[in-house]
Formats: C-alpha cells, structure tokens, sequence
C-alpha cells in the first residue's frame, strides 16, 4: 500500500520540479510553487502516517549492525540542513570518547534523530539547534549514548510536554494551525526507542527553548583489526669488487 501511495506523489512533485525549469510569468511561477510546497506536504503527512501505522501495528523489526555512532550524528545534521529554511546556526557536537563502533539499528537511531531534527527546525525562527551526543556510564555490560536536540525556538509549557510523544498530538491547537504537522513524528520516535531498550523525554519552558533527548544502550563493537605494516625490505649488499 505504501508503495501505491507514495509512487503517485513522487510523480507530482517530480514534474512540479520540471515545470519549475520552463519559461514562466510571474503567475504561474506562484502556481508551480503552491503545487510543490503543498505536495511535500502532503507527501511528509503520507510518510508519517504510514511509518507510524508499522511500527503501531508490530511489525517493524529491528537490524544488528555495526555502525559509528559519531559518523552517524554528523551525517544526520548535515542531511537536516536541507530543512533549515529559517538559516539558524545548525551544529552537531560530539563528546569524548564514545565507542568507536557499535551494534544497533542505526536506520532507526537515524530516523528519530531525523524527526527530533526536524522538529527543532520548524519551531525555531532565530539562534540554533544543536545535536549533542554523550556517552553515559555503561550499565549491563553495554555502553550508553544519549542524544540530545537543542533549540532556542517558542518553548513548551510543562504540562504540555507529556502529551507530546502521543500520536496525532501537538503542543496546542494554536501550534497546530500556525506551524502544521500530522502530530506523528515524536509518537514515531518513542515506539522504537523503547523497543530498542531506550527512553525519551523533553524539557521545556515557553520562551526558553527546547531540549528533547534519546537514551540509546548498545553493545559495543570489537575494534576492527588493521593489518600490521610490513618492515621494509633491506637493500641487498652491494657485490664485492673482484
């Protein structure tokens, strides 16, 4: 079903695109643009909605792979650049030592930085969003990440705050109007973090920003083996004179 959805969308936007790249008044320059704004959209809501109703329903499964963790936050902030519309300073910031290599599902660990990303951006108009990244002290045998998005956007109310991460939820209807949303994308973050043996939480206050974080536990990795550098070969003597 995703597939028969998504596939038509991706059509529309995809010759929005190229519409774009004719020759256009002023007009249909707006009309072009409408259709494209309005089918990201569209197409953004689709994608929550269907993500959601996987992983509600049981059926995503999660993968054991080896990844690194620092590699996979910066790639994160540099692929949530593309929705920095407001251009506030967009920072990852890594602290020492983490693990060099860990075993996860950094396709899951990515999405819900993704969605708290994207979140921090759309409600942030001055300052910056910040992604932090912090080793914990390890528990069970396993290292322990925390991953925190920080913003200096409109805030949150504390009462607010525990009905966020419910499904089809926002902050307030005023939100909701003003800044649009399926109300899905922090209710997708909680299902696999707790699956993934994790939690999730915000701290807020209206005016002062917004810190939403992840505690992730993973098993590290052995550090993968290098092979030793060969020793130069010597230069063979030279032949003694007859």
């Amino acid at each position: 079903m995703s597939h028969e959805i998504r596939t038509p969308l991706n059509g529309i936007l995809g010759m929005a695109q190229l519409l774009a790249l004719t020759d256009q008044n002023t007009d249909q320059q707006e009309i072009t643009k409408i259709i494209s704004v309005s089918g990201e959209a569209l197409l953004s809501s689709v994608n929550d909605i269907l993500d959601y109703s996987t992983i509600d329903s049981g059926h995503m499964s999660l993968d054991c792979v080896q990844f690194d963790p620092e590699d996979l936050a910066e790639e994160v902030v540099v692929a949530a650049s593309s929705l920095n519309t407001a251009h506030v300073e967009l920072i990852c910031d890594v602290d020492s030592p983490l693990p060099r290599l860990v075993v996860g599902d950094p396709l899951r660990v990515r999405q819900c930085l993704m969605n708290l990303l994207s979140n921090a951006l759309k409600f942030t108009s001055v300052g910056r969003v910040v992604l932090y990244v912090k080793p914990l002290e390890p528990s069970d045998g396993r290292a322990r990440i925390r991953y925190e998005v920080v913003d200096t956007g409109i805030g949150i109310a504390p009462e607010t705050c525990s009905r966020l991460f419910l499904p089809f939820s926002q902050g307030d209807r005023g939100t909701s109007r003003r800044y649009g949303g399926s109300g899905l994308g922090l209710a997708i973050c909680k299902l696999p973090t707790g699956m993934m043996g994790g939690a999730i939480g915000v701290d807020s206050a209206p005016g002062q920003g917004r810190t939403f974080w992840i505690e992730l536990p993973f098993r590290v990795a052995p550090a993968p083996q290098t092979a030793p550098t060969p020793r130069p070969t010597p230069p063979a003597p030279a032949p003694l004179p007859a």
